[in-house]
């Protein structure tokens, strides 16, 4: 049994922010840290393995999970009937294993897993774009054929989504052309994280 457990790393951003990609070269970077494994109840697609990619769940247990208690955080998807949530067990033997877990997840995920364990345990990194204006022209690099219509739509989901980096312990923005600075910045975070000793947390706000 390792000394210290794994500590859980939150790390979202609004659609565009590049939270994913950075998320991925973490993982790369970092030891003994794996990605969160999230349950769900929709069906895998041709690539996915279940317990690699998801927890692949039917909807009448899925369900029966909820009513149990054994979710760490779920949510619905409206108009889908469509279920996602991490599994708490799943969660703790992987901590237990003194592994660190990262997830991309919104505020309401971010809070429940501070309510399930203690601060030293749990940090939050808010990931932006310089500006909604690149975030713009990330939009139509990623789709040339997006229309106007869907870029003020998602550029209005992305102010909502800003409003949140409250909630987290650090925002790294994430420039233009440039990830590696962020990937850097936030891993130089996560390895002071991990070394705090239990009981005193990171106190840093968002910048």
């Amino acid at each position: 049994m390792p000394k210290q457990p794994g500590k859980i790393f939150i790390i979202a951003g609004p659609t565009g922010s590049g939270e994913s990609a950075i998320t991925r070269a973490i993982l790369k970077l970092l030891p003994r840290t794996e990605r969160m494994i999230t349950a769900t109840t929709r069906p895998a697609r041709p690539h996915e393995k279940n317990g690699r990619d998801y927890f692949f769940v039917p909807l009448a247990k899925f369900k029966t999970m909820i009513k149990r208690g054994e979710f760490l955080e779920y949510i619905g998807i409206p108009n889908r009937n469509v279920y996602y949530g991490t599994i708490k067990k799943q969660i703790e033997k992987k901590l237990a294993q003194g592994i660190n877990l990262i997830g991309n997840l919104e505020k309401r995920g971010l809070l429940s897993y501070r309510r399930a364990f203690p601060p030293h345990q749990v940090l939050g990194i808010f990931i932006k774009p310089d500006s909604l204006r690149v975030l713009k022209k990330r939009f139509i690099r990623r789709d040339p054929t997006i229309t106007e219509i869907e870029i003020k739509k998602r550029i209005k989901n992305a102010r909502r989504e800003m409003k949140e980096q409250k909630y987290y312990d650090y925002t790294v923005v994430n420039p233009d052309g440039r990830m590696g600075l962020a990937v850097n910045k936030t891993l130089k975070i996560l390895k002071k994280f991990i070394k705090a000793p239990a009981g005193k947390p990171l106190t840093q706000k968002p910048n």
